[in-house]
């Protein structure tokens, strides 16, 4: 109970004592409020824009089996690893050859096929000409022989004939006239009693049958000229005619022969040439599965500007599958780099080409290397989705001058990237500047602080420049006395 007792009067007494220090020590109505002040200053200042950047080699080369023809998944039977440094030739990946060493093998049987093909085809080619050369020229023969076969019949086998059939004729006038001369000179006789009766008779005899004879001779003739010499000459005529138009439908049939042989042949060939490319492309391809350094460098897997979008690294390992046409590893040239960043939407046109950057190396303190923009994307790269103002980044190239080995790609550093040498302007800290009813306002130190509307101009991180309503060594604070505590 004492115990209580004395704690609670000591707690009374520590009271008392507070509230006599904040009556004798409280500041007078009129003084100047407490908190920071800052001096107004005339003179230079830079307008920046610094962001967080990666180094990138200027040139790289990316690495993967380009194969042409062989478009099946593929396993690593060896790689190096990430980050090694590697000399030129040296070999960075082996993939299995043991599927495309068997479409090799097909393809090198089917080139032999396809040979045999064609010496087939050349070898049709050649005896079907020799057989066209024999049929043609038979054929010609056999139109010549028709024609010299109407000739020999018009110019002399039938005048030959008609002039047999006129001296049978004249043959069987004569005999006529003779019998006719017998008959009456027999009669004479029998008148006279020299001959018989049976003589005239058998004179008379001879006459009808020579008379026969004559008449026989003469529907020869007539069958002869009429019936018999046209027939002939008609058929010799219609065979040359014959053998005319087989000489024509031999020659286009020969040719479409040839034509086709040619083309079997030309088919031939053309599949020997795809053949011989495919298997041309095929061993190609087999060598692009060693895949060797092109330059001295060191290695890193697939494709370093795809490395957040997925991609075969996961696969870069001994037994992984892979794709051909997909980046493998990427070689790095280390005797350039360049700074690839990302600019918020705010100060993205403030950033143009040629400008220049001050870039400092998180992993090499107290070092700073010079460079200029290169690029600037004029479509965002980036939305940050975080941010309530949906705001966007625009992607950035900056060129950085000399080399150094201690750099490597992918190391990270700081961008200051100079935007405007502001020269022998008033200016005050942001902190100084505040927005009241529409009005730029500072507070000018004095009891109690008074607030002055004064016009702003450009503008970095730390201090902005007054145009008008300050001057040079006058303060300022750096807090809004009207809320009564400092900033």
């Amino acid at each position: 109970m004492k115990r209580k007792l004395l704690w609670i009067g000591g707690a009374i007494a520590l009271a008392a004592l507070a509230i006599g220090g904040w009556v004798k020590f409280r500041p007078a109505p009129d003084s100047a409020p407490q908190g920071g002040v800052a001096t107004v200053k005339k003179g230079d200042y830079k307008i920046t824009v610094t962001e967080e950047g990666t180094f990138q080699a200027r040139k790289s080369m990316n690495l993967m089996v380009a194969t042409q023809v062989f478009h099946q998944q593929m396993t690593i039977t060896k790689i190096v690893d990430e980050g090694s440094t590697v000399a030129k030739d040296e070999v960075l990946i082996e993939i299995d050859k043991g599927e495309i060493d068997r479409l090799i093998s097909q393809a090198e049987l089917e080139l032999q096929a396809e040979k045999n093909n064609v010496v087939q085809a050349d070898e049709d080619l050649r005896v079907q000409k020799e057989q066209n050369a024999f049929d043609l020229n038979k054929a010609k023969d056999d139109v010549k022989s028709a024609e010299r076969d109407l000739k020999k019949w018009k110019e002399l086998e039938e005048p030959k004939k008609v002039e047999e059939a006129n001296g049978v004729i004249l043959d069987a006038r004569q005999a006529v006239k003779d019998q006719e001369n017998e008959v009456q000179h027999q009669e004479d006789m029998f008148k006279k009693d020299f001959v018989s009766k049976q003589q005239v008779d058998k004179a008379k005899e001879a006459l009808r049958k020579s008379q026969m004879t004559l008449k026989f001779a003469e529907l020869s003739y007539k069958l002869l000229l009429e019936y018999d010499n046209l027939r002939e000459t008609a058929r010799l005529e219609t065979w040359l005619e014959d053998r005319k138009i087989w000489f024509s439908g031999k020659t286009v049939a020969v040719n479409a022969a040839i034509n086709q042989r040619q083309a079997t042949l030309l088919r031939a060939q053309t599949a020997l040439r795809q053949k011989e490319d495919y298997l041309k492309k095929l061993n190609a391809d087999r060598n692009l599965m060693t895949i060797k350094s092109p330059s001295d460098g060191i290695v890193l897997y697939g494709d370093p500007r795809q490395r957040y979008w997925g991609g075969q690294s996961q696969e870069m390992k001994v037994g992984g599958k892979i794709h051909p046409h997909n980046p493998l590893v990427t070689i790095p040239d280390l005797t350039a780099f360049k700074v690839t960043l990302q600019v918020n939407e705010g100060d993205v046109n403030k950033v143009s080409p040629g400008l220049g950057v001050q870039i400092r190396p998180e992993a090499i303190p107290n070092t700073t290397f010079i460079g200029k923009v290169a690029k600037v994307s004029r479509v965002s790269g980036q939305q940050q989705w975080w941010a309530s103002d949906g705001g966007s980044k625009f992607d950035v190239e900056i060129e950085m001058e000399g080399v150094d080995p201690r750099i490597r790609p992918g190391m990270k550093c700081k961008s200051e990237i100079l935007i405007e040498e502001v020269k022998g302007v008033v200016f005050v800290p942001v902190d100084s500047i505040f927005e009241k009813d529409g009005k730029t306002l500072v507070y000018v130190v004095a009891s109690p602080p008074s607030p002055r509307e004064v016009k702003p101009g450009r503008a970095n991180q730390d201090v902005i420049e007054i145009l008008e309503g300050l001057k040079e060594g006058e303060r300022v604070t750096l807090f809004d006395p009207s809320k009564g505590s400092s900033k």
